[in-house]
């Protein structure tokens, strides 16, 4: 029998079923070293730009839908609050972290099923009152802090940016992972790869 060589796209043309046969090779082989590079840097370059310092990301299940992200990092407080507007609303608290630097770790824990968790790093009980608070008495001052703390709910506010940004990262993975597992980008690597297939049939 007489075979001849075929590009992808007069592959995909001229045996439709070759053509799903060797995208699904492709797909088993995975081809894929290391895909999630780009995204990871887009993402910490987003969050470095959100002064976040994103020390790695962590996901699973990308390619069989159950799928989860997470990021693990840390970032200072003050710039935070003032992004949330939290500055005006608890001033005393607002200073009092920004010359601290108190800030936010954002961490993972459990080996199969890991959750995102948050720790608040400060000292700011321990310091004398500042700025336009400074005339009162220390014991007006903590109780200020503890009582805007409190008010403030930071730590869930942390949690919470947090989670959205696992969130955010996860859509990313996805949407990457959807590119290169797709047709098109299986006709594309065969392109620029050059690849052709033998079928069987006279040469054109």
């Amino acid at each position: 029998m007489t075979t001849r060589e075929v590009d992808i796209h007069e592959l995909k043309a001229l045996d439709p079923k070759r053509f799903e046969k060797e995208h699904q090779g492709f797909l088993d082989n995975g081809p894929y070293h290391e895909w999630w590079d780009t995204v990871e840097d887009d993402f910490k370059q987003q969050m470095d730009e959100l002064g976040v310092q994103v020390a790695d990301i962590q996901f699973e299940g990308i390619d069989y839908g159950h799928a989860d992200a997470a990021w693990q990092g840390s970032f200072h407080l003050a710039p935070f609050m003032k992004r949330k507007g939290l500055d005006e609303r608890y001033p005393a608290l607002y200073l009092a972290v920004e010359h601290d630097r108190s800030w936010a770790r954002v961490y993972l824990t459990g080996w199969r099923n890991k959750t995102l968790e948050v720790d608040i790093q400060e000292n700011t009980r321990f310091m004398a009152p500042r700025g336009i608070f400074s005339e009162l008495d220390e014991d007006t001052w903590e109780e200020l802090l503890d009582d805007q703390w409190r008010e403030s709910y930071i730590e869930e506010a942390v949690r919470e940016f947090a989670q959205d940004k696992a969130d955010d990262l996860l859509d990313a993975l996805r949407s990457e992972w959807d590119h290169i597992s797709s047709e098109e980008y299986f006709i594309e690597s065969c392109e620029i790869n050059e690849v052709k297939f033998e079928i069987e049939g006279e040469t054109v």
